[in-house]
């Protein structure tokens, strides 16, 4: 088995190792992937990781269970064969949740993904699980694992920055409205928090 070790620094850094399969991306959020034995090397460093969130029904002020889902791509990797990885995911919520979200610590969400390689692989894609704090709040946990495709079993871990359209003032009617707008859209950025993978 493996462990992962996080400490702070001046730029976000996704490293990504292979390990055993993870039965649940959501017990993995904000946490390190643990092993029973110790020691180890890094496997590979992504320094990038950019990408899309849509959010269904959206939210508001009233907590509803959201529908997250994902595309991105986590680039500038080194010490393993592919460049970048390519992920996209379908996750939901572990509870309902409302605007506060967004400036708390985060509710987890979990779901199904699919990996593809650069430069690309044989098979071409892979399967696994994406794991997502749901917030605006600086370094939102982010994990996952990989169970088949050509770099399988990967497990992945870090820290990642959400910014939502209308994040700052969800639950709030626009100016000459009566109702707010649910808040359904953002983009996804590096984090600061550094994350390091070690097999």
């Amino acid at each position: 088995m493996f462990r992962t070790m996080g400490f702070r620094g001046c730029l976000a850094v996704l490293v990504l190792t292979a390990t055993g399969l993870l039965g649940s991306a959501a017990s993995a959020l904000g946490q390190a992937v643990t092993s029973e034995s110790g020691g180890g090397e890094a496997v590979a460093v992504c320094t990038g990781n950019t990408g899309t969130v849509k959010l269904s029904p959206g939210l508001t002020k009233t907590a509803a269970v959201q529908t997250v889902k994902i595309k991105g791509t986590l680039s500038g990797c080194t010490g393993e064969p592919f460049t970048a990885v390519a992920y996209s995911a379908t996750l939901t919520t572990t509870g309902p949740v409302s605007c506060s979200v967004l400036t708390e610590a985060g509710e987890p969400a979990a779901g199904a993904a699919k990996f593809k390689w650069t430069p690309k692989t044989k098979p071409s894609s892979g399967t696994g699980t994406l794991g997502l704090a749901l917030t605006e709040t600086p370094d939102a946990a982010f994990s996952g694992a990989v169970s088949s495709g050509a770099y399988s079993p990967l497990t992945f871990s870090g820290g990642v920055s959400l910014t939502f359209t209308g994040g700052s003032t969800c639950g709030v009617p626009p100016l000459g409205k009566t109702k707010p707008k649910p808040v359904k859209t953002g983009t996804l950025r590096p984090g600061t928090a550094d994350t390091i993978v070690q097999r």
